[in-house]
Parts: C-alpha cells; structure tokens; sequence
C-alpha cells in the first residue's frame, strides 16, 4: 500500500511522511498533531483500534484533510480506502470446502478488532453454506507476529488433531502458522493446509509458497493519493469510499 500511495504521491511533486504509531492512539494522535504543527496537506491512515473518532472530527473541521485506509472506523465520517474483508474470507473458505476440508481453523487478529469480525463473518457464512458446523474453538485469537501464530496454532492442534486446514488472520500469523505446524512434524499442504491474508511479498517466497487473499495493496495505496490530494486541492464532495475486491492467490500451501 505505501509503494502505491509514495508512487502516486511523487508523480504529482508531493512529499510522503511515514510514521508507525503500532496500535498506540497516544503516539498516532501526537504523530498527527506534529503534521499539523508543520503545515502538512492531510492524512492517510490506518486507524489504531481504539482511535477516538471525536479526535478525528475535530482535525478534519479544521479544514485537514483525512483518509482510512484498511480499517474503516465511524459511519460514513472520513473518505476510505480498502478491500472487502467479508468477501475475503469467503473466498478462502470456499476453496478450503472445496478442497474437502471440514475442520477448518481461524488463527489471528485481535477479539476487538471489526475487520477481524468482517473477515469471521465471511469464514461462518460459507461454513454454514455448505452445512459445516461452526465450532467455536477453532477460533484463536492472538497479535500480529509470528511468534504469536506459532504459539497458538500449536495450543490449537494439540487440542484439535482432526484440524485439517487454517486460515491465518494475515500472511505474517499464517507464517507462524507454518512454522508451528512443521514443528508438530506435518507437513505444510500435504497434512495441514494453510491460507494467509494480504499477499505480502515473502508469501510466494516462502516455502511452501503460502496460498493468500491479496488485497490490492498497491491499487489501495494509489486510490487514497488520488483522495487525499483532491482533498487537498478543495474537493467537497461528500464521503467517499473505494472498496477493491479481493482475489484468492493459490499457491503451495493448499497442496
């Protein structure tokens, strides 16, 4: 998504600054205030989870600019810029069915996080779809990293051996996903299957090469650009909201 937004940006003379406030609203707020402070246009942002939409209304009436991108917060209140998570999911788990699985796992995200329940939505549909019985317990939930992948997709195989297949919340807890599966002495595709979400570069590196949701980051990235700078430039429109569809990448993983 940045390469998407930094491209765009630099065709057109503007200058891109990047911050990562890792799920602090505290250091997000006072990255914002710093742009204000130094006269920027306005804001392309991925919202921390507990964003204080009062905040955001308060900068944005004061004439700055400001676009979500990935995670949509508030109703209809700030341009967005993303893809459809339920949709995302659902294309995943209709290949996972297809495939012949039937205990199919959901490893990741945080129980706080919307997008985590956009994309949960999406798994459940299709299980109920195709008649499979949704069990609750092969709903972990755990932060972004692939220690924390590992760690909890072992817990969950210990415990539920029958588990035949498991979509990680994103590419990187699906990578600990694997790594904890090998470590179990299985084998990625052929034993376990496993899908990831947002078609990180490393997923068709990896090996096996992880079958993934892409969701059009770099489009994501050129089409919050195109908002920000007509924003920027005076643009009244009311809200506005660009949703890429998501495609499944089928790889190794799947076997």
């Amino acid at each position: 998504m940045i390469a998407g937004l930094s491209h765009f940006l630099e065709e057109r003379d503007s200058l891109l600054f990047l911050a990562n406030a890792e799920e602090s609203v505290e250091r997000q707020d006072k990255f914002i205030d710093s742009l204000l402070s130094q006269n920027a246009g306005g804001v392309v942002m991925c919202p921390a989870m507990e964003t204080n939409l009062d905040y955001l209304e308060t900068v944005q009436s004061r004439g700055f600019p400001v676009v979500l991108a990935v995670r949509p917060i508030g109703e209809e209140q700030f341009d967005f810029v993303g893809t459809n998570n339920f949709m995302g999911l659902q294309i995943a788990t209709e290949h996972l069915i297809r495939k012949g699985h039937k205990h199919i796992a959901f490893v990741g995200g945080l129980e706080i996080s919307k997008t985590r329940s956009h994309r949960l939505g999406g798994y459940m549909s299709k299980l109920m779809e195709h008649g499979i019985t949704f069990n609750e317990r092969y709903i972990r939930s755990c932060s972004a990293s692939r220690s924390e992948g590992a760690k909890v997709t072992r817990e969950l195989l210990e415990q539920h051996p029958e588990v035949t297949a498991i979509i990680g919340y994103q590419d990187i807890v699906a990578f600990g996903v694997m790594r904890a599966i090998k470590d179990l002495g299985k084998k990625v595709g052929k034993d376990i299957a496993v899908v990831g979400f947002d078609d990180v570069a490393e997923s068709a590196d990896t090996r096996p090469s992880l079958t993934t949701v892409s969701v059009s980051a770099r489009e994501i990235g050129r089409a919050a650009g195109e908002i920000i700078l007509s924003r920027m430039e005076g643009d009244k429109q009311p809200y506005k909201s660009v949703v890429f569809p998501p495609k499944l990448v089928v790889r190794d993983s799947c076997g």
